[in-house]
């Protein structure tokens, strides 16, 4: 590495072709699990090392991907009923194995570097967003990500604000955007309400200039339900009630009935206790016709 970085600093549009070729050197995703441990300690050790931005992406970009093809095998391995979040780990499992080796090592790049270096934190984003956000599958790789924002407030401010542009941006393909939107109210659901209030504002903002309700729309109204939820009891309720909530959940659009069932109930719980709904019908309004999945959250 240091001999490249050597060529790089004379001859830095050679970064290109070092890029391509730590691509080439690395393990496929289905070698043992050691293998694929030392291989991605060296990549993130290239990451961390480097001065070249261009380097620095692919490496971790290799590690994403390949950890995301691991994640997608096991939850095609389990099978539909078993792909969800009570899937049984056994050690003796090879696939488990290995994303545990490779896991371990994220982590730990995550902590005692991402967490420090604002260009290293850029990388793992931008990474994450290329070969992660995309792939419906992922039902491990979320942990990294959840450990980065515990570790780290600015890393939790960077994933909410990019997954944030990445929902707002109407170019994008939908199923991105709702992704993007399901990794910002998850990880604001799981950490300290720091950022809670400013993406509940925004989200309101979002949701209220909504001419016609789309699946986008719901989407988005569970991401705010599911916040508002997990931290209501810690937020000022004064300002929590500034957001005028009421107006949008007793909608003709009616938002609360598309929620999933585990979430609606609490939600309007909540909003009556809090006396930001007071009607008492509002329970049993008339439901939409379409209903938020059920995974629409990962959990941890």
């Amino acid at each position: 590495a240091d001999v490249a970085e050597g060529v790089l600093e004379v001859y830095p549009a050679a970064a290109g072709l070092y890029a391509r070729g730590l691509a080439a050197a690395f393990p496929h995703h289905r070698c043992e699990a050691e293998e694929m441990r030392v291989a991605v300690r060296e990549v993130l050790g290239v990451a961390a090392e480097t001065r070249f931005g261009e380097v620095r992406l692919a490496a971790v970009r290799m590690v994403w991907e390949r950890m995301a093809a691991v994640d997608v095998e096991m939850a095609e391995e389990k099978g539909a009923a078993d792909a969800a979040w009570e899937m049984e780990e056994d050690a003796r499992d090879p696939l488990v194995g290995k994303m545990d080796a490779m896991m371990a090592e994220l982590l730990g790049f995550l902590r005692d570097r991402a967490a420090r270096v604002d260009e290293i934190r850029e990388a793992v984003l931008a990474g994450f967003e290329a070969e992660v956000l995309r792939v419906r599958g992922c039902r491990y790789l979320p942990f990294a990500l959840l450990y980065g924002c515990a570790v780290d407030d600015a890393f939790c401010q960077a994933v909410v604000m990019r997954m944030w542009s990445i929902f707002a941006d109407t170019y994008r393909p939908m199923a991105v955007r709702q992704a993007s939107l399901v990794y910002a109210a998850s990880v604001l659901g799981k950490v300290t309400p720091a950022h809670t209030l400013p993406f509940l504002e925004t989200l309101v903002q979002w949701l209220r200039a909504v001419a016609q309700p789309t699946q986008t729309f719901y989407w988005a109204f569970a991401a705010l339900a599911h916040v508002f939820c997990a931290h209501a009891d810690a937020l000022d309720a004064d300002r929590l009630r500034a957001l005028r909530l009421s107006k949008l959940a007793l909608s003709e659009f009616r938002p609360v009935a598309a929620l999933p069932s585990p979430l609606r109930q609490p939600f309007i719980e909540v909003c009556q206790q809090l006396r930001i709904i007071t009607d008492p019908y509002f329970a049993q309004r008339t439901p939409t016709g379409y209903v938020v999945e059920m995974d629409f959250l990962f959990e941890a």
